[in-house]
Order: structure tokens, then sequence, then C-alpha cells
């Protein structure tokens, strides 16, 4: 079985099925030029007959990926053979790769960028008509996910997705060039927000990566609204998400690609928070903003960070009487975009990054007896700074510090052994164990195993736009004050509404009772409302809860649950949430956080999903590509489309032009399909061995 291509004569192993142009009988288009006396391919320039893969490395920058409009990879052969044009691979819909030339020629695929450029044809049935006219089209479109619908180019284009096989080959491949075509890059065009220009872009010429025939020509579609770019980059570069614990029955985010699958996923997480009995977002049974959520977990259960970036501030000590006061904060940076005024006049988006943060509270204590190798790699990274990691543990008989119970700051080892908040910066990936499940309640008898998460950014703006994602987010109007009470309409209202539509006249709620009882606020969060699913994409402005700053005499003044019956018991629980009141000077100047203490505030599970779909948004400066989206084109591409349609342009084809397929009608080459050969019957990893 073979699994490598040909590059320069030479094999470069990819660890798929590859059926090259070496094999009897396979696609090849050097037998097609012997046999017909035509050309359909070139000699690339400053590549010779005699050069390496070194050579071709100093050449080629670029993929460019079609889609081919027929039933099956080998009846794209012969249509480009009967067009006088060429690929250099075809990606079946089972991942067989089929190789009809070097990749040391250029084939004719995409015009102008044809000898600097790897031409690949991802089978595709791209006519809608056909897909939907026939009984064999339906079970088509449905094995490939049915059919998406989206804008490329400025039309409303619509086609079928690919197979999960084809991206798996896709990826080998695009792996296996970019190890000897050391000027290729592993991303597509993307625009200032990370998100990939579904355009025609500028200098498409001069871009390094791989890329659609769509960026090229502003008459294509190809490969179409049902490639996901995405899945593509997280194969390249790893998915760069989770979630922070892992629920029983519930696949992991590392293994999920898909967007329906992603939500699926989230609602999984979503139900074990809302089901729970207080840890909801952004408010609590008490009324008070609560910026996170708590996923209920076995105790003990390993912690993972939910994306990649730097740990700045951790906490270990011993359990309190409100539960595990242990943290970790994590400093995380994604790709925003801003407007820029130019030099020239006018203004232009230009790539930024904007930081984020995820804190992880309730981390159990690792005590004496925790193993070496349980220890999160930050602890022992820690220790192994100052001393022998091995020999260090937390002393027999810990201490709180008397007086003030709230944590002092350090930097050091031994701060960690005696339960201070240590600054540091120490780089972590997604998926990384940062600690473990511990437990936290109100009083002994309501304390439950759980994690605290939340994300959230600071400054004047929120992480991004919600009004350009109405979809996912809404911002809400800010609450600046000192205290923690949520009293606002847009927290209060949807509340108020839900609860009263259920309720008989005598036990409605009146306009005035903008307190909510506990109880009311559990029913809104574990019942089926539209409001409640809203929530979950607020974007909220409010002080931390675990500010040292924070107004507790005017929240229990007004609050349900915070009002005590004497000053002794309002003193014991500010000294029993002392513990948890990291947010102080010292941690807020390290971790770059607001002296006010405020805080925007995200749906940890929202905000996951949503960089999980959005794969390009978490790129940093160096991965991003400038220069390749104008709006300048904009005239260019409406000419183009209306010359297309002059031409009756159906789509999918690699367009007009010298060396570039051209538009093909329906009739020569959609319904066209061939014998079985033996090598296109086997599924992907079955071949036999020759």
């Amino acid at each position: 079985m073979t699994t490598f291509l040909v590059v320069c004569g030479e094999e470069i192993d990819i660890g798929r099925r590859v059926v090259t142009f070496l094999e009897e009988g396979a696609p090849n288009f050097y037998k097609a030029k012997e046999e017909l006396g035509q050309d359909f391919f070139s000699s690339r320039p400053g590549v010779g007959a005699d050069s390496g893969v070194d050579r071709l490395g100093e050449i080629v920058y670029q993929i460019c990926l079609h889609h081919d409009s027929t039933w099956n990879s080998p009846a794209c052969f012969e249509v480009l053979k009967s067009r006088g044009f060429s690929s250099h691979l075809l990606i079946e819909a089972n991942g067989v790769i089929y190789q009809p030339l070097d990749l040391r020629e250029s084939a004719w695929h995409a015009g102008d960028i044809n000898d600097f450029s790897v031409g690949i044809d991802l089978n595709c049935m791209a006519n809608y008509e056909i897909l939907t006219e026939s009984e064999k089209g339906r079970r088509y479109a449905a094995s490939r996910g049915g059919y998406f619908t989206g804008t490329i180019n400025g039309a409303e284009v619509t086609g079928t997705g690919y197979t999960e096989a084809q991206y798996e080959s896709l990826v080998a491949v695009i792996k296996a060039l970019a190890k000897v075509l050391p000027k290729l890059r592993l991303f597509p065009p993307l625009d200032a927000s990370g998100d990939v220009i579904q355009r025609k872009i500028v200098n498409y010429a001069s871009f390094r990566g791989f890329l659609g025939h769509l960026h090229v020509l502003a008459k294509k579609w190809d490969p179409g609204p049902g490639f996901d770019w995405r899945r593509v980059m997280i194969g390249l570069h790893g998915n760069r998400n989770r979630f922070p614990v892992e629920l029983p029955g519930v696949k992991s985010l590392a293994k999920v690609f898909s967007a329906a699958e992603t939500q699926q996923l989230a609602e999984a997480f979503y139900i074990n928070n809302e089901l729970g009995y207080s840890g909801y977002y952004p408010i609590t049974r008490s009324q008070s903003w609560h910026s996170g959520v708590h996923f209920n977990a076995s105790r003990g259960q390993p912690v993972r960070a939910m994306a990649r970036g730097t740990i700045v501030a951790v906490r270990n000590a011993p359990d309190v009487e409100l539960g595990s006061p242990g943290f970790v904060l994590v400093r995380h940076t994604i790709r925003a975009s801003e407007i820029v005024p130019q030099d020239g006049g006018g203004d232009k988006q230009e790539p930024v990054e904007k930081i984020w943060y995820s804190l992880y509270m309730h981390l159990r204590f690792l005590s004496e007896s925790t193993p070496m190798e349980e220890r999160p790699l930050w602890y022992r990274q820690l220790g192994a700074r100052e001393v022998n990691a091995e020999k260090i543990f937390i002393e027999p008989g810990f201490a709180e510090e008397s007086g003030d119970r709230r944590p002092r700051t350090g930097t050091t080892f031994r701060d960690l052994r005696v339960g201070r908040t240590v600054l540091m910066e120490q780089p972590v990936e997604a998926g990384e164990v940062i600690g473990y499940v511990g437990i936290f309640g109100n009083s002994p008898e309501s304390q439950r195993d759980l994690i605290h998460v939340e994300t959230f950014s600071v400054g004047d703006d929120p992480l991004f736009e919600p009004t350009r994602h109405p979809e996912t987010w809404r911002a809400i109007e800010a609450d600046e004050g000192s205290d923690s009470l949520a009293d606002i309409d847009q927290i209060w209202r949807p509340i108020f509404d839900v609860i009263n539509f259920a309720r008989s006249d005598e036990l409605k709620l009146k306009p005035d009772e903008r307190i909510l009882k506990g109880s009311e606020i559990q029913d809104f969060f574990q019942g089926d409302s539209r409001e409640k699913t809203a929530f979950r994409g607020y974007v909220c402005r409010h002080v931390s809860e675990w500010s040292d700053d924070l107004d507790w005499i005017k929240t229990a003044n007004i609050a349900v649950g915070w009002q005590w019956e004497t000053q002794k018991a309002y003193e014991t629980f500010i000294d029993q949430w002392s513990p948890f009141m990291w947010m102080n000077r010292e941690a807020i100047s390290h971790a770059g956080l607001q002296s006010n203490r405020l805080v925007w505030t995200y749906h940890p599970v929202t905000l996951i999903s949503w960089f999980h779909v959005n794969y390009g948004r978490q790129l940093n400066t160096k991965e991003f590509q400038t220069g390749f989206s104008n709006s300048g084109l904009v005239e260019q591409r409406k000419r183009e489309t209306a010359l297309s349609k002059e031409e009756g342009y159906r789509g999918g084809w690699h367009g007009s032009g010298d060396k570039d397929e051209a538009s093909i009608p329906d009739s020569a080459f959609q319904v066209l399909e061939l014998g079985d050969a033996p090598w296109k019957e086997y599924e992907q990893g079955e071949w036999p061995v020759d």
C-alpha cells in the first residue's frame, strides 16, 4: 500500500493512502500527454528536471483548494484531461489521495498562481440542482452533512460539505508539504478579527498558505460554503480549547470539530451548572453578581486550563469554613480588530491582541500526602526554581495567618507553602492539569463538590463588540457601583416576567418587588425559558466578587439572604469570606487588572464554545498575515460576477483564462461516472499490501 507523495522524484510519506501516477491504471497526466500528444502541465520556472525538494521549497509557497463538481475523483481526472487542465492531487470522499502529477511540475489549475502553487481538487458534487433532483444526489448530500448556504464573493451559494476522511487526508498533505516547502504557512486568508475571508483577496499571488479558488477569482466560490476551514486549522495546529472538567458520558472538546457537535457538548455543561443548587451566571441565589459558574464534579477530579495562556496568580490553602480557597488565574490573548486612522486619510481595520482571563476557584488543597506526579506542573516548577521539589511538602500543622484573613501575596515557593497568593508568569497549555476539584458552600451542610470557573476581561471596552455578534452575545447595562447587588432591569425583569408567567394572580410578584428570593432565581435557571438561554450570552460589567474592597454592607442591607440579625453575624460572614478575597492591589498590578476592580464577564461555556467555532480569533500576531483584504476589490468582483453570469457559469470549476480550469457546462462532466477500478473500492486503511 502506497502512503507517500512523489515530490521531485522523492517519496514523502504522509501516512494516508495515496494512489500515485506510478501505479498501473492510476490517473496519470504524463501518460495522458504521451497518448494524446497534448500538454496538460508545464515545467515550473526555476525548477529543473533534476531539481530536488530544496529547490522546490524556494519556489512554491501556496496551496489552492478546489471542489471538483463530480461524483468521484477519477471522474474529476477525466474531466481535467478532456479540458486540457490538471491538478496535483485529487482527494476522494473516502480519503484516498490520487496524485496524477509530480509536484515538480506546474499544474494548470488556477491561472497566474500555477507556477508557485500546489493544486488540490476535493471531491464534492457542487451542482445543487443535480443533488436535489435525484435520490442518489440526496443520499450523497446527506452523507456529507446536508446542504450548506453561505455568501461567497458577494453571492449566496449552496453546496454540500466534505467528509472527515477528506479533512484528515488534506491535513496530512498540508503537514507533509510544510516540511519540504518552508515558505508555506499553515493558515488561510483571515480578516482582522481572525475570520476566514469569503471573497477574493488583494495581492493573492503573494499570499503564503492555503487558500480557495474563491480567493483568486471573484466569480469562484470553491471549496464552497460547506468547507470547514476551522476543521483544517485544528488539524494543523491542534485544538486550542478545553472545558475545565470532564463530564461523565460526554466527549472531550478536544475530540469535537463541528459547530453542531460543539453546541451539543456545550449544552451538557449548561445543564450541569443550571441544575445545580447555586452558582449560576451572572447572578447568585442572593441576587448578587456572579462572574462565573459552578460545575458540579467529583472532588479530586482534574481541572484543566481552557486555553493556552500564562498563569499569573495561584493559591494553595487548606479548606476554610466556606470551602476551598485555592485558585489559579490564567491570562490569555485573542485576536480582535480595531479601526486605525490611515496617514493618507480614511480608516482601516487592523488586527490587535486583546487580553482575557480565566479563573479556577475552589481548588482542592495539595497537602504533603499529594504524590509529586499529581502536583500540577506550575507547582513543581515553582518549587524547582528554589529547592529540590521532591523534598518540599506543605508542612504539617499549616496555620492561617492571624488577624485579617484576606490572602497576602508573594512570589516564592515558601509563600505558596504558607497559603499566600503567589504572583508568577508560568506558561500553560490548553488541557493542562492546573488543579483538582474542591468544595464550596455557605455552610458545612450546604457544601458540595464543585469548581467555580469564570472568564473575564478588563478595560473600558469588552473583549469584542457584542453588537457585531448578536447571534451569540448581548451587552447589558454596566453596574459600576461598589456593591455586589445585581439590581438592573436587564437582570431583574426577565426573571420577574418568567416567574410571574407561571404563577396565579394572587402569587404574582409586584412591580416594586425588585429583590427576588433565592428559590425564585433557582426556578428561573432550572426552567427552559428563552430568557434563561439569553443570559448565557450576556456580557456584564460590575465589580468582581473577589475584590478586597467590595461594599458588603450595602449588599447586605438590600439583598435577600444577606440580612444578618446581629453585627456579630455580619462580622462572622466577612471573616469567613475573607480568605477568598484575592483581588488586592498587588495581584491587580501584576496581572494587569483594573484598580477599580471592575470586570467584563462572559459565560465560560459560551465563550469557549465561541472560540472553538471561531478558531481564527485565537491566533497571535505572528500567525496572521495582513494586507490581503481590500474593499477596493468590490467593483472588480461585481464585474467578474456579472461576466460569469453572462457565460452561464454555475460554480465549481476553476475559472477562465490561460492554463486555468474553465467553467464547464453540466452536460460535460457533472453526471460523468467511470467503471470501478479495484483501488476505488477500499476504505481508508484497508488497501491490500502490494
